[in-house]
């Protein structure tokens, strides 16, 4: 799983609303990312199209709040009106595809007592422009998002079996949060991306706590997209490539990376491109292999030279171009120069103004820390830290008027992530 954290700030956007929308609160809160990262190993991915994905250069990406006085929480998701769900419009009939086979979503905040709680994933018939029949569903659970939204990640949906698009081809899809509370207390809190205002598509609408669906326009008098993105193909499957991928591999070669991957029954194929990202999967080329069209097996290779020069983690697909010009993506593998080592943690709890952890490292490593209220809210995330190999003392100092009770600390080292509960006494 990817590890570029997303790191919460707030900065004051002025909005001018209709008396008679909703009351947006004048807060934004914003990654210091524009692009969230993707699973490495995704489910139906190769062979599909995307809407909305890649995520244009020009989105920007942010989760708007609640005024306060309309009892606080999320435009795009759970808050004090009680909304139910959070769709997105899409419209596909530009293309030939037929069936929506996965999703990913962009949720920005997450959390929950109780992770077991399930979150539907809702796809609805978009014919007449607005949420109709229901066309199918996926679960995950609370569990799942929050570890995403620590990791930086889109969450994955599968839907099995594939749904078929309406003849219209136009569709929604929805977060379906009707299982969530929020006055409880803690409250559960799950909020979509979205982009910020004009710009993007478009097409977010909401389902509220009396079953009338209306679009963000209506509601808000803001027009925003929400981080949704459907897989979409001409099959059921979604996996169908122009040559049969037999492997698809990454060894590391001194500074180099020697790319290998083997095929089979190749046909009318042109090239391989071969593409590379570097920590947030935004791929650009870096050289082509000419396919040599055999029937037989056939093995290629290519060196990325000095590859693990630009980061400790790195990523490669293989873009597969036709004759024609069509073209389909291979799955994406992750090479990582560095793996780290497993730490032993201790934390000084309860603590009062700093909290105070001993980490027992077997490698030098980096190590960075987060505390979060029990609403999600993020009270202080330290700069990243290198650990030396054997014990480590580390503080973090926090504000004298923290108020007195439970939060959560996340230590975030290489691939771990260790959780605690502390308490401010």
């Amino acid at each position: 799983m990817k590890k570029i954290y997303l790191l919460l700030s707030i900065s004051i956007l002025m909005l001018t609303v209709n008396a008679q929308k909703r009351n947006i609160s004048k807060e934004i809160f914003k990654t210091k990312f524009n692009k969230l990262q993707t699973a490495e190993n995704t489910t139906n991915a190769a062979g599909c199209d995307t809407l909305n994905y890649p995520v244009p250069a020009d989105w920007d990406i942010a989760i708007y709040l609640v005024a306060e006085a309309n009892g606080g929480g999320f435009v795009s998701g759970t808050n004090g009106y009680l909304d139910k769900q959070k769709a997105q419009y899409f419209d596909a009939s530009a293309t030939a595809n037929t069936y929506l086979t996965s999703a990913w979503i962009g949720f920005g905040v997450a959390n929950s007592a109780d992770p077991s709680k399930i979150v539907p994933i809702n796809v609805y018939d978009g014919t007449s422009g607005s949420p109709g029949a229901l066309l199918g569903t996926a679960n995950v659970t609370m569990g799942t998002i929050i570890d995403d939204v620590t990791n930086g990640l889109y969450t994955e949906v599968v839907f099995n079996p594939a749904i078929s698009l309406p003849a219209s081809k136009k569709f929604f899809v929805s977060a379906d949060m009707s299982n969530l509370d929020w006055t409880d207390t803690p409250k559960d809190s799950l909020a979509v991306y979205t982009d910020t205002i004009g710009v993007g598509p478009g097409g977010a609408w909401e389902q509220w706590s009396d079953d009338t669906w209306s679009s963000f326009l209506d509601s808000w008098g803001i027009d925003l997209a929400l981080y949704i993105h459907p897989f979409i193909s001409t099959n059921q499957t979604c996996s169908l490539l122009p040559v049969h991928l037999l492997s698809f591999n990454a060894q590391k070669k001194n500074k180099d990376i020697l790319l290998t991957w083997t095929v089979a029954q190749e046909l009318d194929m042109k090239q391989y491109e071969i593409e590379k990202a570097v920590g947030n999967l935004q791929f650009s080329s870096i050289g082509t292999v000419v396919a040599t069209n055999s029937q037989l097996n056939h093995a290629y290779s290519y060196i990325d030279n000095n590859g693990m020069g630009a980061g400790d983690k790195i990523f490669y697909r293989l873009k597969q171009v036709n004759l024609d010009g069509t073209s389909s993506y291979s799955n994406i593998i992750t090479f990582t120069e560095f793996t780290p080592a497993v730490i032993n943690v201790k934390v000084i709890n309860p603590f009062r103004n700093t909290i105070q952890i001993q980490v027992s490292s077997p490698a030098a490593q980096k190590l960075q820390a987060s505390v979060y209220d029990l609403q999600g809210k993020r009270i202080v995330t330290t700069k990243e830290q290198v650990l030396v190999a054997g014990e480590n003392a580390i503080s973090i100092p926090l504000s004298s008027s923290l108020p007195k009770g439970m939060y959560i600390l996340n230590l975030y080292v290489g691939k771990e992530i260790h959780k605690f509960k502390i308490f401010n006494q």
